[in-house]
């Protein structure tokens, strides 16, 4: 929403706008860091903070889109194909050109 509002604002005032975005690494900058030694009030509040899927999920059950049951399925579901594919990734043989040939 807010980057159409931003696109709208310099489209119709033919003038820039800066959108600030403020996020964070919920698991720190990589898979050593551990953010918990430097910033420990910062990311106890970030572990006890739901996820963006649980806080999505609620938002859905609660607007009757899905059930808390949907939301469990889908959740499985996803994680199933996250692991195949993961299992498939050893057969996978990179030639050196095929990142030409690929539509991003």
């Amino acid at each position: 929403r807010v980057f159409g509002l931003a696109a709208d604002w310099r489209a119709e005032f033919n003038r820039d706008i800066v959108v600030v975005l403020v996020g964070y690494r919920r698991f720190g900058h990589n898979e050593l860091d551990n953010p918990e030694v430097t910033q420990p009030i910062s990311y106890g509040r970030l572990r006890r903070h739901p996820t963006v899927a649980e806080i999505y999920a609620r938002q859905l059950e609660e607007a009757g889109v899905v059930g808390a049951s949907d939301t469990e399925a889908m959740s499985q579901a996803i994680l199933i194909q996250l692991h195949a594919e993961h299992a498939e990734r050893s057969r996978y043989k990179q030639d050196g050109l095929d990142w030409l040939r690929e539509i991003y």
